[in-house]
């Protein structure tokens, strides 16, 4: 999948908000490349991280529980990729907005699919501590205490 990251990345960007960018970047590689401890190592600040997907109404806490449900979700693809379209980091740099743009094709029923999902991350040093899923990007956007 092609990684539209450098496609959107404004000179805006400061120094150390280009970090937490670069970051979360390095953290979809790491999922798509099955890297959990890549994907850890990039992404989550604390040990205790959460996980809440649109999907379930639950949140998922810990590397294993998160990395768990994760692996449960990827079982349902023959293929699935995620890339950041567009990573913006709201005033103060505690939170983070993610338009997500997914690829994949069903396990048994080989149906293409495509789209694009939202995900809101509370941020400390510049790490998740708490990620949110969504579908509505004024929802996200919203939440990440960013102007629409």
């Amino acid at each position: 999948m092609h990684s539209p990251m450098s496609d959107w990345r404004s000179s805006a960007v400061s120094a150390e908000n280009a970090e937490i960018v670069e970051r979360a970047e390095l953290a979809y590689a790491a999922c798509n490349r099955r890297d959990w401890d890549g994907f850890v190592a990039e992404a989550y600040s604390e040990a205790d991280y959460e996980w809440d997907p649109v999907e379930e109404n639950v949140s998922h806490r810990g590397r294993e529980a998160v990395i768990e449900y994760t692996e449960r979700w990827l079982e349902a693809w023959a293929e699935f990729e995620i890339a950041a379209e567009d990573i913006e980091i709201a005033p103060g740099a505690d939170r983070m907005f993610v338009a997500v743009r997914y690829r994949g094709r069903g396990k048994g029923s080989e149906i293409p699919v495509e789209g694009v999902f939202f995900h809101v991350a509370e941020l400390r040093d510049g790490k998740f501590l708490r990620a949110k899923e969504y579908t509505d990007k004024a929802e996200a956007l919203d939440a990440a205490g960013i102007p629409g």
